[in-house]
């Protein structure tokens, strides 16, 4: 990340990414196939595993550490930094692995757009806030 990024540029980067965790892949018949794939192997320990995990999660997850740290003025290697990341991305992937359940849990017949439009307001409300007791000295 570069030196530059304010703490608000930070902030607003952080949330925008949750908000693409949220959403679910569009525009391909195959959809629901990639991501159960993933879903799969990113579970599993197995060469497939250390791949996806090498290629996507972790650098996902370094680069949310450093907008956290930066967004908050904490350090980004922080384990409390770490932990926070794993439980953002948790909070957002939850809507991706589990849509039938939320849209049981909800009374939904889709997770299309408005819904996920909700779904990203209430992940912001959570995630500011999160951001804002870690930039206030709250521990993990």
């Amino acid at each position: 990340m570069a030196d530059d990024v304010s703490a608000d540029e930070a902030r607003t980067e952080l949330l925008a990414i949750a908000r693409l965790l949220v959403t679910p892949i569009s525009g391909r018949p195959d959809a629901d196939d990639i991501s159960a794939f993933v879903m799969r192997f990113i579970n599993q320990r197995s060469e497939a595993f250390d791949l996806l995990y090498k290629q996507i999660s972790e650098p996902i997850h370094r680069h949310l550490c450093q907008l956290l740290g930066r967004a908050a003025g904490r350090d980004p290697d922080a384990e409390e930094t770490k932990i926070l990341i794993f439980t953002i991305m948790g909070q957002s992937m939850y809507f991706r692995t589990s849509p039938q359940a939320v849209k049981n849990g909800m009374g939904w017949d889709s997770f299309g757009g408005g819904e996920c439009a909700k779904v990203g307001a209430a992940l912001s409300l959570s995630i500011n806030a999160l951001i804002d007791a870690y930039a206030a000295g709250a521990q993990v």
